[in-house]
C-alpha cells in the first residue's frame, strides 16, 4: 500500500509479513499541496462487488473503488479520501435508506450516505477476549445483521445505534462465530461452522440462545434468500431449504463455492473455475470465469466480477472489459529505490525467522504517474524468481540491480531482465543451509560506482561487481558472520553490515592492509557501544555520521572514520529535551527505519510511526500516526527520500 505525501520523503509499511509502502510525492507532481497525501493502493486482488445506484463498488485486498455505470470511469477510494482505514473486509447495501456501509478488516465501519461518511465504531471499540472480526452484513426490516465471530450485532439504521447484540446463541448459549444471516418467513438463520441457527424474529428476546435451534448440523459458509427459498453453501455442497425440507441445489461441483450473491431478481454463485447465475423461475446460466470471488447482475443485466487478478470485471454480449485503477501489482513491498522520477519497488519478503517467504511478485515502478509491474504474469524471466527483496540503481548509467533471497542477481535495462548473476557467472555462492539458493540481503552502490552485494549464508558473504563488469568475493570471517544483510558505505568507502540474525554491526575495509579487514561491533564500550545489537536499520547523513536504529533507539557514530583504532568509534544515544518527557530519542522504541532528507533531517520509523526530528536529532518536529495522518499502521519498515 503506498501512500504520497507531497513532503519529498518516502515510507514503507510492514504489517505480520505484508509490507505496505509509504512515500511522499517528489516535486515532479504538481497535483498536490505541501502537506497532501495521495494513496497508491493495489486494487486488482477484487473480492466483492456492489451495486449502489449507477456506480458498481469493488473491494480488494488492500483498496476500494467504483465503476460509473454510464462511462465506465473509474475513482479509487482511500483513507485519503476521509474513509477511516483503506483494509475493507466487506461492503453491503441498504437502498431503501441509500445506505453502504464499509466493514474494515480491524471492525471500524464507515456508513456512507450521498458524499457523507459518518463512522460506527462500536465493535471496534467492543472488549473481547477471544477473537474479533466481522464476516458479513445483511439488510431486513430497516436494520443491518453484523455478523461476527463473536455473534450477532444489529444496527438500528433510522436511529443510527447499535439496539441489540446476540452472542451466546450456541448449544447452551455458547459463543458461537456467524458466518453469514439470512432471512425467511420472518426467521432469522445464521450460518456457523456447526451449522445452520434459525430464530424466529417474533421472539422478543433474541438474546436467549433458547430462542435460537439448529435446523442442519452440518457447517454452513454462507446463507442466501432468493425467491422464498434459503439456499447455503454447506461445507462446498449448495442446498436449498424450503417449507422444512433441505433439497440438493447443485449437485455437480463440490468444495469449492467462493460466493453467493443476490441482487437485482438474480442469484449468481462463484466457483472456483465456474459462475453460475439464476434467475427469478430458477432457469441458469454457467459462466466459464476462473477464480472469481464475487459476481452481481447490475440494473442493466451486466454482470460484474469481482476477481483476484483483474480487480473487477463487466460482462457484457459477449466481451469482457476489465476496469481497475492503475496501482502496483500488489500491496507487498520490501524496498523502495527512488533514481529521478522513478520509484521502483521490491516487493518480495521474508519471514520473521528471516526465512524465504516465496513471493512472486516481481517487480514494479512508478513513473510519470502510472505503475508498470513486471512478474511472472508478463515476464518469462522472471516465471520461477521468488522473493526480490532489494533493488540498487547504477547512478552512472541507470542500470537497475534486483536482488532475490534464493536466486541470485538480476540486471535490468531499459526496464527489461538482461542478465542473472548466480554462481556460475559471478563470485556468489549458493548458501551452506540451503544448497541450492542464492539468497541476496543487500546490494549497494560505493563511490567508485562498484555494487556491493550481501551474499547471505554463503562461505564467502560479500561480493563486489566492479566496474568492468569482474566480481571478487571476500571471507567476512565464517560462522555468524556469514548471515549478513542490509549494508551502506561510509564516506571512505567502508562497508558497514547489518548481521540480522546474530546481531551487531560488522565494518569491512579491504583497501587495509595491516591488521584485519572487519571489525565486529558490539554493545560493548570502546568495540561500537550499540544500544542494543539488534540493529534493523542503518544511514549514512550528509556530514558522514552513521546513523542506527536499534531494538532501544537511535544511536549516532560520529566519527566512523576512527572504528579500525584500539580505541574505535563508539556510538552514542541523542538527548531529546521535551520536558517532563525529555530523555533518550526514541528510547525503548524498535527503529525500523531511518533516512535523511536533503536538510540533513532525518526520518525515524518504528512501530508506533514515523518521526521527523532536527538535523542532529534533539528535537522532534513531526510525529505521524495512523490516528492524525493517512498512514494505515503504525508499523514502518523502512523509509527512502527523493
Amino acid at each position: 500500500m503506498l501512500l504520497l505525501l507531497r513532503m519529498n520523503f518516502y515510507f514503507k509499511n510492514l504489517i505480520f509479513l505484508l509490507i505496505l509502502a509509504i512515500w511522499a510525492e517528489s516535486l515532479y507532481s504538481q497535483s498536490l499541496k505541501i502537506g497532501e497525501w495521495r494513496s497508491h493502493l493495489n486494487y486488482s486482488k477484487g473480492k466483492k462487488c456492489e451495486e449502489v445506484k449507477d456506480k458498481v463498488y469493488c473491494v480488494s485486498e488492500n483498496g476500494f473503488f467504483y465503476v460509473n455505470q454510464p462511462d465506465n470511469s473509474i475513482v479509487a477510494l482511500s483513507k485519503t479520501d476521509g474513509f477511516s482505514d483503506n483494509l475493507v473486509q466487506t461492503i453491503e447495501y441498504e437502498p431503501a435508506s441509500d445506505l453502504l456501509m464499509i466493514v474494515y478488516t480491524n471492525t471500524f465501519i464507515d456508513l456512507l450516505k450521498g458524499n457523507v461518511i459518518t463512522t460506527l465504531p462500536d465493535i471496534y471499540r467492543k472488549s473481547f477476549s477471544g477473537k474479533k472480526t466481522i464476516n458479513h452484513v445483511a439488510f431486513y426490516n430497516g436494520n443491518a445483521y453484523i455478523s461476527c465471530s463473536f455473534g450477532i450485532v444489529v444496527y438500528n439504521i433510522s436511529k443510527n445505534e447499535i439496539s441489540e447484540s446476540y452472542i451466546e446463541i450456541g448449544n447452551n448459549g455458547s459463543v458461537v462465530e456467524v458466518l453469514s444471516t439470512a432471512f425467511l418467513n420472518d426467521s432469522i438463520f445464521a450460518a456457523t461452522s456447526s451449522g445452520i441457527l434459525a430464530a424466529s424474529l417474533k421472539n422478543p428476546n433474541l438474546l436467549d440462545y433458547r430462542a435460537w435451534s439448529f435446523i442442519i448440523s452440518q457447517p454452513c459458509n454462507k446463507l442466501v434468500e432468493f425467491q422464498n427459498t434459503l439456499i447455503a453453501d454447506l461445507n462446498g455442497n449448495i442446498s436449498s431449504y424450503k417449507n422444512g425440507k433441505w433439497t440438493v441445489f447443485i449437485d455437480s461441483l463440490t468444495n469449492d463455492c467462493q460466493n453467493m450473491e443476490v441482487a437485482n431478481d438474480k442469484l449468481t454463485i462463484c466457483f472456483t473455475k465456474y459462475i453460475f447465475s439464476y434467475s427469478s423461475d430458477f432457469s441458469f446460466t454457467k459462466y466459464d470465469v476462473s477464480g472469481a470471488k464475487s459476481a452481481i447482475f447490475s440494473k442493466q443485466n451486466k454482470l460484474w466480477i469481482a476477481h483476484p487478478l483483474y480487480g473487477l470485471l463487466k460482462y457484457d454480449n459477449g466481451n469482457y472489459s476489465f476496469l481497475c485503477p492503475n496501482g502496483p501489482y500488489s500491496g507487498n513491498c520490501w524496498d523502495i529505490e527512488v533514481d529521478g522520477n522513478i520509484t521502483y519497488i521490491a516487493p518480495g519478503g521474508l519471514t520473521f525467522t528471516g526465512s524465504a517467504s516465496y513471493n512472486l511478485d516481481g517487480t514494479f515502478y512508478y513513473q510519470n504517474g502510472i505503475w508498470h509491474n513486471k512478474n511472472f504474469t508478463n515476464d518469462t524471466s522472471l516465471a520461477n524468481v521468488f522473493d526480490i527483496i532489494k533493488v540498487a540503481v547504477n547512478p552512472i548509467s541507470k542500470e537497475v540491480f534486483l536482488g532475490s533471497f534464493g536466486y541470485g542477481l538480476m540486471l535490468m535495462k531499459n526496464f527489461q531482465i538482461t542478465e542473472k548473476f548466480t554462481d556460475v557467472n559471478s563470485s556468489l555462492q549458493k548458501s551452506l543451509e540451503n544448497t541450492d539458493k542464492i539468497n541476496i540481503r543487500g546490494i549497494c552502490f560505493d563511490h567508485k560506482n562498484q555494487l556491493w552485494v550481501s551474499n547471505f549464508g554463503a562461505p564467502k558473504s560479500l561480493s563486489v561487481r566492479k566496474n568492468d563488469g569482474s566480481w571478487t568475493s571476500f571471507n567476512l570471517g565464517g560462522g555468524k558472520n556469514r548471515n549478513i544483510g542490509d549494508l551502506i558505505v561510509d564516506l571512505s568507502d567502508r562497508k558497514w553490515i547489518l548481521l540480522p540474525l546474530d546481531g551487531g554491526i560488522l565494518v569491512f575495509d579491504e583497501t587495509r592492509q595491516q591488521g584485519d579487514q572487519y571489525r565486529m561491533l558490539t554493545k560493548d564500550e570502546n568495540n561500537g557501544n550499540l544500544p542494543t545489537e539488534r540493529i534493523h536499520s542503518i544511514a549514512l547523513d550528509k556530514k558522514g555520521r552513521i546513523w542506527i536504529g536499534s531494538e532501544d533507539g537511535v544511536a549516532v557514530f560520529y566519527n566512523p572514520s576512527a572504528v579500525f583504532t584500539t580505541s574505535g568509534s563508539n556510538a552514542s544515544k541523542i538527548w531529546v529535551n521535551n520536558g517532563s518527557e525529555s530523555g533518550y530519542l526514541l528510547a525503548s522504541e524498535i527503529v525500523t527505519a531511518i533516512a535523511i532528507d536533503g536538510a540533513n533531517k532525518k526520518w525515524l520509523g518504528s512501530k508506533n510511526g514515523v518521526w521527523y526530528v532536527t538535523e542532529d536529532g534533539s528535537e522532534i518536529i513531526y510525529h505521524f500516526n495512523k490516528d492524525n495522518s493517512p498512514l494505515p499502521s503504525n508499523n514502518i519498515r523502512d523509509i527512502a527520500i527523493n
